[in-house]
């Protein structure tokens, strides 16, 4: 009785007696075929299981690099929610241009630190974030918080994170 995976064979299970031929019956047959199905399946649930596995140690290997290289980078950057404007994470780079500790920018937003001096830049900023979904080689001034003017370029993508849009 072959072991059908999506129409392949994957294996085969038999019984066999030596001795007489006909010692199966019909029925026999039709119990072998239905324990071939469910060693379909069983094998099945396996391959998915190590796929899962596979997949989720690939992600967190993704996600550590990712998290690695953010906080390394000595490009300011900051992960910001696009629905609310809340910053979700700043590497360090960010906080030693920007002057503000992580607890004071994670969970505000630029305009509640004040680093837009002018609130229309960033609302034509943003604007264009949201029709091409990229931003690139914006120049605008950011403020400290002591509210010294530093000349950045912005580069910004929206993605998904969490379900959520960010950029």
């Amino acid at each position: 009785m072959p072991l059908l995976q999506r129409g392949e064979a994957v294996g085969v299970i038999s019984l066999q007696d030596y001795d007489s031929p006909q010692a199966y019956r019909p029925e026999d047959t039709t119990f072998l075929a239905f324990v071939a199905e469910q060693l379909v399946t069983a094998l099945q649930r396996v391959e998915a299981e190590a796929t899962r596995r596979r997949s989720e140690a690939l992600q967190r290997e993704s996600q550590a690099y990712f998290v690695k290289s953010f906080h390394a980078s000595p490009v300011l950057q900051a992960l910001i929610r696009v629905d609310n404007g809340r910053i979700i994470e700043v590497n360090a780079a960010f906080l030693a241009a920007a002057r503000y500790s992580r607890d004071e920018a994670i969970g505000r937003t630029s305009l509640e630190l004040g680093f837009w001096p002018d609130p229309d830049d960033r609302a034509r900023f943003m604007e264009r974030l949201l029709e091409t979904r990229s931003v690139r080689d914006h120049e605008t001034v950011f403020y400290t918080k002591l509210r010294e003017p530093r000349q950045i370029t912005l580069n910004a993508d929206v993605f998904e994170l969490g379900g959520a849009p960010c950029m």
